[in-house]
């Protein structure tokens, strides 16, 4: 009877220390995952400043207007100069 609980005890600390590996595992996993979500976060952001930059063909300090004028791309405000000067 002592032998079997003995043996339960060790089977049992030995599941025991297993599963604190996986935990340890799994907590560096976690860290590393956080990590790439915030420099992820950050590469999207200044993606998406530079994106601003191209649409609007500068720096967008202050609020976007929301009137229809208000998002004409840089592109197509030259496009259209060019198509007025040849007429």
């Amino acid at each position: 009877m002592k032998d079997d609980l003995r043996e339960e005890i060790e089977w049992l600390e030995h599941k025991i220390e297993t599963l604190e590996k996986h935990i340890e595992t799994l907590e560096r996993e976690n860290f590393h995952m956080k990590s790439l979500i915030g420099r992820t976060i950050t590469s999207l952001e200044e993606q998406n400043q530079e994106t601003k930059k191209i649409i609007y063909g500068h720096e967008n300090r202050g609020a976007i207007r929301k009137d229809p004028q208000s998002f004409t791309s840089y592109h197509a405000g030259n496009k259209n100069e060019d198509d007025d000067s040849s007429g």
